[in-house]
C-alpha cells in the first residue's frame, strides 16, 4: 500500500472509526456456531435464553 494511500486511510478512516463491540451474546453464538461438535440446538437454546 502506498504512503499516501495509508496517510488518507488511517486520516479519515482508521481514526474516526467508531465500531460498536459486540454483545456478550453474540461472542457467545460465534464461539458455539465455531464447534463443529454444536448444533442448531445449542445455539437455539442460547438465543431463547437472551432477555431482549
Amino acid at each position: 500500500m502506498s504512503e499516501k494511500i495509508e496517510s488518507f486511510l488511517r486520516k479519515h478512516i482508521i481514526n474516526k472509526a467508531k465500531i460498536p463491540s459486540l454483545s456478550p451474546l453474540v461472542i457467545r453464538l460465534i464461539e458455539v456456531a465455531s464447534d463443529e461438535r454444536n448444533s442448531a440446538k445449542e445455539l437455539a437454546q442460547i438465543i431463547e435464553k437472551d432477555p431482549d
